[in-house]
């Protein structure tokens, strides 16, 4: 298994995806790039349906949210919060047919590392790109390191987390 990661980047106006095993594949077409592109047109596809119902949805004053309990969705219906009217707002006046391209300066896995960490790669770039970071060319041996303690860290130590079934 192999995760890579599909970023929507509201500022630059098109979707990047990150693959950390660019260069170790070294194929001339990435079969998780091709993935990358359904799911692309999925979202793109579901954001142009809400697009569609955004004034029912703003005079309801309420959204339906799959929400997953144990092994099974429910879809509930919640009152809008603040953070769902705002995407509703910049979703009304947004084009939402961003192109897609493949980041090819990916940050890449240890070159030497024998285990394919790309969950934990993967996980290291969408928080550096979530605190506004750069991210290195090549992931250092330490920042591997690093990203999985504090991975490990939030599993054992925080409570709240979806790896928790609940009753």
């Amino acid at each position: 298994m192999h995760y890579t990661l599909l970023v929507f980047n509201k500022q630059s106006g098109w979707w990047e995806h990150y693959n950390t095993l660019q260069t170790k594949l070294n194929m001339y077409v990435d079969p998780y790039f091709e993935e990358a592109k359904k799911l692309h047109v999925k979202i793109s596809d579901y954001f142009k349906h809400m697009k569609d119902s955004i004034s029912r949805k703003l005079n309801e004053n309420s959204i339906c949210k799959h929400i997953m309990k144990g092994d099974k969705v429910q879809t509930l219906l919640y009152t809008l919060s603040h953070d769902d009217r705002e995407f509703f707002m910049w979703l009304r006046q947004t084009n939402v047919e961003y192109p897609l391209k493949a980041n090819i300066s990916c940050s890449q896995q240890f070159p030497n590392m024998e285990v394919y960490d790309c969950g934990v790669a993967v996980m290291y770039i969408a928080q550096q790109k979530a605190d506004g970071e750069l991210v290195e060319g090549v992931f250092s041996a330490e920042a591997m390191k690093n990203m999985r303690a504090h991975v490990l860290c939030r599993f054992i130590n925080e409570g709240d987390g979806s790896w928790e079934k609940e009753d």
